[in-house]
């Protein structure tokens, strides 16, 4: 498939006169990116075709699904490396180094001791070892401990 146009909800493609659709949150696994920063007007990409409206010759495609789902590789209860992404009131975010994928560790789950704030525990860009205590496919979330990662 041929990019034809960059919008700012997804990519236009072509394949022999039949146009179709890449809708931004196709477009990858994590965070949906902006289309532009994924192709540009002209480039080749390999798709799966999730739908056809034969009426209308529109197809609604893929470009994710071309890839595995990270999270299926993500093992509940295992501890891993990750870099810390963000720290806001409720917790931090961290990115799992082998899986790429960004996960949440709750403030209970950063330390033991009552009334820490998280940036007294970390700093962003800070590698640190994590416990994955769960994984949610539908919502796309990750559970991550701190605290059982150094203490279990």
């Amino acid at each position: 498939m041929s990019v034809v146009s960059v919008a700012p909800y997804g990519l236009h493609v072509t394949l022999g006169g039949v146009r179709g659709l890449i809708h931004r949150s196709e477009l990858a696994w994590g965070r949906e990116p902006s289309p532009g920063k994924v192709a540009a007007v002209g480039d080749e990409l390999d798709v799966v075709v999730l739908s056809a409206d034969r009426q209308k010759r529109r197809l609604s495609l893929s470009l994710r699904q071309t890839t595995p789902d990270p999270l299926a590789a993500i093992e509940v209860g295992s501890v891993v490396s990750a870099t810390i992404t963000r720290i806001v009131d409720y917790g931090v975010f961290a990115r799992l180094d082998d899986a790429g994928v960004v996960g949440l560790a709750h403030l209970s789950e950063l330390s033991d001791l009552p009334g820490v704030r998280p940036d007294q525990v970390v700093t962003v860009g800070e590698a640190v070892q994590v416990r994955v205590l769960g994984v949610d496919h539908a919502k796309r979330r990750v559970g991550l401990s701190i605290r059982q990662a150094v203490w279990p």
